[in-house]
């Protein structure tokens, strides 16, 4: 017998089963998307930002939007004023390279670029988003190429809960927020409700037509726990929305005003079922969950009449092991193995022309591997590794995977994460086989059905130190990823009769650097900042030069202070935030071949304030772009500029139900 390995055998007969220790030092906040299982903030192995209800409320706004303008590294594009299309890019990807999750839910729209349109979605009854930075293809597949958002919506803890809130102001604009919820020994049940309508102002730059916009949306979610061991969940959500938009006249190739109408169905539907075995040392997960988008886009001053609809189904299943070598690095050790099926389909309607016929039903289906591994050792340091194959219906296979190595010094409060990552993006059904007649206002867009697609690998330095007995913490992440096989979604041929998608040649690189600081000074005073310095670069279609990237602002900024006084009964809120000049490409006739252009920079100043007028009513006040910067964020579409808002919150968790 050979006793050569005799100490490493010893140390494998000694190990125990062990729930991986909790981190210490301001991580211990619960992030769901960073791995395939929940981690602490301080053992993620990625960049993340948390936004909370707390600063939710505090800061007031009306639309989610309002408040990731404030997070490094994201970079946020809004045709025009509330309502219309909003684009959330991260490090300077594409919107559609970014993943978002509503309760788990994938929420991503297939029908149009693959991306989630921000601007329907209201603040009201979030309980928390996670932004985790960095490519995640390899735990959550193609859209997450350059990182994931997740959205958790409300659950409240009371035994029963109600709460509404009415808003009006500029505009023309009025609406209201509440939710009712229910919480047992086993269970909790919460349904919310917003409502949103407003009169809009003009986004074109000519004219004195007012583009309007109105907004519903439910949501329902709930838990059962009838055991221990076994825990259920389930999420339910609708968005009906109505946007007045002004389409490109033909002439200017800008917007004008025309009577255009978008009317969107959104719905979600979600399912969880997690099962501990051995005192939650094995866990079970198997999820389903459903989401579809119907569009309806009508104008009849270019004759467009447009229809399309998506769904997209998913199974996923999960086994998580945990355990611990006591005897070999004092380790901590969790293995997770997993599988996600998902099909997709779209469908597209409209009435076939000399041009073509747009009438189309388009699915694919994708089967994913994954694997994950965690090992938290002498300890202080953290080692995590993840791997995906995406066998997929449509293209080739593809493989991704993650490494990360986290440092903690706990002497100093200091923690360091050296992390890198491939990541991959599948072309969406309007580039494969996306139809539209320009006719005489522009060209005829027609599919291009060979895409490949889109993949990436990088690496991040990411530095974290508390200071102050974690009162103050400073985060400060450099960056660098290479895009290769990168989609333009629309490349006008010499004639600007006809325009396509395509791969481009070479490789885009990204690289910048994120810095964020909080400071929570005493019970009255908190601090927000945080900086992002971007260089994200693209190939141009034609020369295949290297070109700073659209939509992505070199510099950005935002700082926050916020005061509480009078045992926190009243609550003011300041917030600005800066960004720097950036690209567009504008697509003038008649050949409609892009020139670039620059969005000047721009700077929102607002101010948020709330008094609790009794333990159970409040007052709600708030001031947007207090200097009326007319600004525009995607060329030729402009803001709303100056508004004011007053609303009253009842909330009956204060009477002690």
């Amino acid at each position: 017998m050979n006793f050569r390995y005799a100490p490493l055998a010893l140390a494998l007969v000694q190990c125990s089963l062990s729930a991986a220790p909790t981190a210490s030092g301001g991580g211990d906040d619960i992030v769901v998307t960073a791995s395939r299982m929940p981690v602490t903030l301080a053992e993620a192995g990625s960049s993340v930002t948390v936004v909370t209800h707390e600063e939710i409320e505090q800061r007031g706004a009306t639309f989610l939007t309002d408040l990731l303008r404030d997070v490094p590294g994201l970079a946020v594009s809004r045709s025009g004023g509330v309502g219309r299309y909003a684009q959330v890019r991260m490090r300077g990807a594409e919107a559609n390279q970014v993943l978002v999750l509503i309760d788990g839910v994938k929420a991503n729209d297939p029908t149009r670029d693959d991306a989630f349109d921000f601007t329907h979605l209201l603040a009201s009854n979030i309980e928390r988003v996670e932004i985790v930075r960095g490519p995640q293809s390899a735990l959550w597949g193609s859209e997450a190429l350059a990182g994931v958002i997740n959205i958790v919506t409300a659950q409240r803890k009371e035994p029963w809960h109600a709460d509404v809130a009415v808003e009006g102001g500029s505009f023309d604009t009025y609406g209201f927020n509440g939710s009712v919820g229910h919480a047992g020994t086993n269970h909790h049940v919460n349904l919310g409700v917003g409502y949103y309508d407003t009169g809009g102002a003009n986004i074109s730059r000519t004219g004195p037509e007012r583009d309007g916009y109105r907004n519903t949306t439910l949501n329902l979610k709930g838990d059962w726990s009838p055991i221990d061991a076994l825990r259920a969940d389930f999420t339910a959500r609708v968005l009906d929305a109505k946007t007045e938009y002004d389409s490109t006249d033909f002439t200017t190739g800008i917007p004008g005003d025309t009577p255009g109408m978008t009317h969107l169905l959104q719905s979600f539907l979600g399912g969880h079922v997690q099962w501990g075995l051995f005192d939650e040392h094995w866990v079970q997960d198997l999820s389903v969950n459903w989401s579809g988008v119907r569009n309806r886009d009508t104008d009849p001053a270019i004759f467009d009449q447009r229809r399309t609809y998506g769904n997209r189904y998913g199974v996923s299943y999960q086994s998580t092991f945990a355990f611990a070598t006591p005897g070999l690095l004092d380790a901590h050790h969790t293995f997770t193995a997993g599988l996600d099926y998902e099909r997709r389909d779209f469908r597209q309607r409209a009435p076939a022309s000399i041009f073509g016929d747009p009438n189309q039903d388009r699915e694919l289906d994708v089967l994913g591997y994954v694997g994950e591994y965690r090992m938290r050792f002498l300890t202080s340091w953290l080692f995590a590794a993840s791997a995906r194959y995406d066998d997929n219906s449509d293209f080739a296979d593809i493989g991704t995977y993650r490494l990360s190595l986290t440092r903690d010094f706990k002497e100093t409060g200091t923690s360091v994460t050296v992390a890198y990552a491939t990541g991959q993006k599948a072309p969406t059904f309007y580039d494969r086989f996306g139809f539209s007649s320009g006719g005489s206002f522009g060209p005829v867009f027609i599919g291009n059905a060979s895409l490949k697609p889109e993949r990436s690998q990088g690496y991040e330095v990411h530095l974290s130190q508390s200071l102050l007995a974690e009162r103050v913490r400073l985060n400060a992440t450099w960056f660098r990823e290479r895009l290769e096989d990168e989609i333009n979604g629309y490349v006008a041929d010499a004639t600007g009769a006809t325009a396509t998608a395509i791969n481009l040649r070479g490789t885009s690189p990204r690289e910048g650097v994120e810095l964020e600081g909080e400071a929570h000074l005493d019970t009255h005073w908190s601090l927000h900042a945080g900086y992002t310095y971007l260089d994200s670069q693209s190939r141009n279609a034609t020369t295949s030069l290297l070109q700073h990237a659209v939509r992505r602002p070199r510099h950005s900024a935002s700082g926050s202070v916020n005061y509480a006084f009078d045992g926190k009964r009243g609550n003011v809120d300041v917030h600005v935030t800066h960004t720097g000049d950036q690209a567009d490409d504008f697509f003038p006739p008649p050949f409609f071949a892009a020139q670039r252009v620059t969005l000047a920079d721009y700077t929102l100043v607002g101010v948020s304030a709330s008094w609790k007028v009794l333990p159970h009513v409040s007052v709600l006040g708030r001031l947007d772009d207090l200097v009326d910067q007319r600004y525009e964020e995607v060329y030729g579409y402009r803001s709303e500029g100056f508004g004011a808002f007053l609303g009253v919150r009842f909330d009956t968790s204060a009477l002690g139900l």
